[in-house]
């Protein structure tokens, strides 16, 4: 997949939630993530209830 797309390196997931959960597992306190209104339901829910609120 990285040579295909020209890329420096590649991670798989097993879903498109695990994938977004790596990424923001990684960010630090203090980062900021602009998000859109419409995306899968589970992520908005995730990120309404626990990354908003520092948990």
């Amino acid at each position: 997949m990285c040579e295909l797309e020209g890329g420096a390196g590649a991670m798989l997931f097993a879903s498109g939630m695990a994938a977004a959960g790596a990424v923001f597992l990684n960010l630090r306190p203090g980062d900021h993530v602009l998000a859109p209104t419409v995306m899968y339901w589970g992520l908005r829910k995730w990120l309404a209830d626990f990354a908003v609120h520092g948990a």
